[in-house]
């Protein structure tokens, strides 16, 4: 199992390489990678090393070579099936978000409690009443939730998608969430990285 720092890191130079290959960039250097990810060109190489041998010559690593060899020991290209609950203007912005789909997350069905929301909303997406989560979750074999809703229904919300099965949850809401440990759980606190950026700002 990788450190989760290099992981991310991983992760990150994963896109470098995406946005490379679109640009037609053929070869890249861990002195490149450094100043896009903000690690240094020693603690890159090691991270590639970790898993396994590619290729590199005076150049640098060949990119499209590279994301490769990233992508199939992440599993980044295997395509993973989301649910959204919650649609409100995070949730319906989130629902929208053609990259998502582009980047290998196919967003299945988006939830809310609110039935009339519900009932008026137009998306290309299918949309339901959280009732019928569980069943939704299930029958379509959706492994990944993102839960974008207040922070007084996040732990209710997150209890229902791990009794549904699903193994990683992004959430969004302001507060954080006890799930076992078998589920993985992403906490993005817009509120939080605001005060760290202002804090760093001085």
């Amino acid at each position: 199992m990788l450190p989760i720092c290099t992981l991310e890191r991983l992760c990150k130079i994963f896109q470098v390489l995406e946005r490379y290959e679109l640009d037609h960039i053929q070869a890249v250097s861990s002195r490149d990678l450094e100043k896009c990810i903000h690690a240094t060109s020693v603690t890159i190489r090691k991270d590639i090393s970790a898993i396994g041998r590619v290729g590199v010559t005076k150049r640098g690593y060949d990119v499209i070579e590279l994301k490769k060899h990233i992508g199939e020991h992440l599993k980044l290209f295997r395509k993973r099936r989301a649910c959204l609950v919650g649609l409100g203007r995070i949730g319906g912005a989130l629902l929208e978000y053609q990259t998502l789909q582009d980047d290998g997350f196919e967003i299945i069905a988006g939830f809310d409690n609110n039935v009339n929301k519900v009932e008026r909303m137009r998306t290309d997406i299918r949309v339901y009443p959280v009732h019928e989560l569980l069943d939704i979750v299930k029958s379509h074999r959706i492994e990944l939730g993102i839960i974008a809703v207040p922070g007084e229904a996040a732990q209710k919300v997150a209890d229902q998608l791990n009794k549904a099965g699903i193994k990683g949850i992004l959430n969004f809401s302001p507060v954080g969430i006890a799930l076992p440990d078998r589920v993985i759980v992403e906490n993005i606190d817009f509120t939080t990285a605001l005060r760290i950026l202002a804090a760093k700002m001085g």
